[in-house]
């Protein structure tokens, strides 16, 4: 890694972990720069604004949650360990990365970006979506090849499986019992795998 890509990791994950802590509005730059142990002006020279800084941030996280769920999908060999670390990974990455994904409800919070900044955004989200979703249809793929998947509409049922994983995921950030959480973890998995079996 070079010196200035190096820097800018450092800053992006300085960044992360502010506006997590103080939201977008209350988290400063001069407070950015002090978790990164940079000068206020280093900022400035790898990111415009603090706008940009929170778009780079949040293309960031979701580049290493994709990568994170790539690895632990690899390393499964059939349909059914795929989707139980698919939805296992998934659940974890969502509780871990919870404050990054309660600061992105920008209207919800009364954030007002510029519009081009709100499509950038948007634009990393539905991409985001698309990479979860064309994985799920190979894993699909991968079910129907070894006899476990009934002929469906891949892609629908994909876009419906992530919208189950996420609701899962943030009821489960609402509850305080680990044995209630594990079995319906276990009842989402069984959901999935079975209730497209032939």
């Amino acid at each position: 890694m070079t010196k200035d890509k190096g820097k800018r990791l450092i800053i992006l994950n300085a960044a992360t972990k502010t506006f997590s802590k103080k939201g977008f509005y209350n988290a400063s730059i001069s407070d950015i720069a002090e978790t990164a142990e940079v000068g206020k002006g280093t900022i400035y020279e790898y990111f415009k604004s603090k706008e940009e800084l929170f778009v780079e941030v949040v293309k960031c996280n979701f580049a290493k949650c994709f990568d994170l769920i790539e690895s632990e999908i690899g390393i499964k060999s059939d349909f059914e360990g795929k989707i139980d670390a698919f939805v296992n990974i998934n659940s974890k990455l969502i509780d871990k990365n919870m404050k990054i994904a309660h600061i992105m409800r920008l209207r919800n919070e009364g954030i007002y970006l510029k519009s081009e900044t709100k499509e950038r955004l948007s634009s990393i989200i539905s991409q985001y979506r698309k990479q979860l979703i064309s994985i799920i249809i190979d894993i699909f793929r991968m079910g129907q090849k070894e006899d476990k998947v009934k002929d469906i509409d891949k892609e629908f049922t994909a876009d419906i499986f992530v919208n189950m994983i996420i609701a899962y995921s943030m009821r489960s950030l609402a509850q305080d019992d680990e044995i209630k959480i594990e079995k319906e973890k276990k009842q989402l998995i069984e959901l999935i795998k079975y209730g497209i079996s032939i």
